[in-house]
């Protein structure tokens, strides 16, 4: 399978097989960029936002044992682990620092890049799963459909939050003392959401 369905929406679908093999890529590929993130996060020293991405990591964690489980349930298959390709969040230089060589320029340059490039994946991800969607309910996999929509549904969700959060912090230029004073609220509201998956630090 063409390393392209993984990343982008610029794929084309022959069988219900290909729809589960990018959905389980994808989902994959997405659990490696949550836990980035919430690294990324970490080191910043921004408990609020750290804590958003390990939320989602458990949400998308639980959604892909339910797809796997889904696709062996119904088609008595497993789904393959092909080679998944690693979205890069971290700057490689990043390693030879620790938290007290960040600056407050390169922690705001740093939240700007971030949400951008997490809204991005949240938009990519719903194209993909929009399209695949479409090709089910398109030739006749009603069933396969409404589990999908599940998916596209959750995705249109959660890029409805980021892009209040987005445009939020845009709307006050990424002001590092509003950064700093929302991260309470924003990591005891996600720690609250957590407590079902009797998550602990």
């Amino acid at each position: 399978m063409a390393r392209s369905k993984l990343l982008s929406a610029d794929f084309s679908v022959e069988s219900v097989d290909d729809v589960f093999h990018i959905i389980n890529s994808r989902q994959i590929s997405a659990l490696m960029f949550h836990n980035e993130m919430a690294n990324l996060f970490d080191f910043l020293t921004l408990k609020g936002f750290k804590r958003m991405h390990e939320y989602q990591f458990f949400c998308e964690n639980e959604e892909h044992r339910k797809t796997e489980r889904y696709y062996l349930s119904r088609y008595g298959k497993l789904l393959p682990h092909e080679e998944i390709e690693r979205v890069e969040v971290i700057p490689d230089d990043w390693m030879q620092y620790t938290r007290k060589d960040v600056s407050t320029s390169v922690r705001k340059q740093s939240v700007q890049t971030a949400f951008s490039q997490y809204w991005e994946w949240e938009r990519d991800t719903k194209a993909i799963f929009e399209k695949l969607a479409a090709w089910l309910i398109m030739n006749g996999h009603v069933a396969d459909f409404n589990m999908v929509n599940c998916l596209v549904c959750d995705v249109d969700c959660e890029l409805k939050k980021l892009e209040r959060l987005h445009l939020e912090l845009k709307a006050v230029d990424y002001d590092a003392t509003y950064i700093m004073e929302i991260q309470q609220c924003i990591h005891d509201k996600y720690k609250d959401k957590m407590k079902k998956y009797k998550y602990k630090e």
